[in-house]
């Protein structure tokens, strides 16, 4: 439902960050998804991929120790793109805003 003669490379700026928005979206949640269940599993079913081995008294916990660092990085891979999953769609539309408003084109 393009219009006749648009291809890829002559397309908005506006849908160029709407297109990198989506794809960055698909790969920074799907770790936020994997850790998310990461973390259920170690709540509810006794898992310790987040929980470290803890003593108390001298006595060791009935976990096998896991890292809570894992937890850290893996918010990390989502959380740095997530900030670009939501400036960027406002950077695309913003030259087009101005460049309607001071009527002239983008690349001048």
């Amino acid at each position: 439902m393009r219009a006749k003669g648009m291809t890829m490379m002559r397309m908005p700026l506006t849908v160029w960050s709407w297109f990198i928005t989506a794809i960055l979206g698909l790969l920074a949640f799907g770790v936020l998804l994997s850790a998310g269940i990461l973390l259920l599993m170690d709540r509810n079913l006794g898992t310790s991929f987040f929980v470290p081995l803890v003593t108390l008294n001298g006595q060791l916990t009935g976990h096998k120790g896991g890292s809570p660092l894992l937890w850290q990085h893996l918010f990390w891979f989502f959380g740095h793109p997530e900030v670009y999953i939501a400036i960027l769609p406002a950077m695309g539309c913003a030259p087009v805003v101005v460049r309607v408003f001071a009527q002239t084109d983008l690349w001048i």
